[in-house]
């Protein structure tokens, strides 16, 4: 098994980070590039329809479910997972891209709107880049707006080596591009 770059893309609730990744995802999936999205949410979120098959067997009991066809594949496990855990179900694609998940010492780009009011997650020097429609920010990084996905996906295919990768985590120095 072969060890997948990371990026993560931190910004606070409305930064536009959703919107970022869906466009990246596209532009990325058009070059030839298989990805994998991971999203963390703080809530307890639910994928299985009440009444459904695979909701009775959890409601039964079910630690794991399992739901699979000709297209999809699905699992649904009722326990906590740490990130690494979840990043060894990842196999074979070129690149995990993060949403969430800030406290893990990932390779990471900072997400900042004027119209939010809010700045960004962490010091600047957290960030291989910085994707911002704020002007007048003091920093020695990569910026872009967001509308420059085809430079950011540029930026991220040509730095991708130095990221976190899924073998690597847990190791220090995640910013080495």
């Amino acid at each position: 098994m072969s060890s997948i770059p990371i990026l993560s893309f931190a910004g606070f609730s409305d930064s536009g980070k959703t919107t970022l990744i869906e466009k990246l995802i596209k532009e990325l999936h058009l070059r030839g590039h298989r990805i994998a999205v991971i999203k963390h949410d703080s809530h307890d979120f639910e994928i299985d329809q009440e009444g459904k098959d695979s909701w009775r067997f959890s409601q039964a009991g079910a630690t794991m479910t399992l739901i699979s066809s000709e297209y999809k594949f699905a699992l649904i496990e009722r326990r906590k997972k740490s990130f690494a855990e979840i990043i060894s179900h990842i196999n074979d694609v070129d690149l995990i891209l993060v949403e969430g998940h800030k406290e893990e010492k990932l390779t990471k780009i900072g997400l900042c709107r004027a119209a939010s009011g809010q700045g960004f997650t962490s010091d600047l020097s957290e960030f291989i880049a910085i994707v911002t429609d704020v002007e007048d920010i003091e920093f020695d990084l990569p910026k872009f707006d967001f509308d420059d996905i085809n430079e950011l996906a540029d930026f991220i295919l040509k730095n991708k080596d130095c990221f976190t990768h899924s073998h690597g985590l847990g190791h220090s120095g995640v910013n080495n591009c």
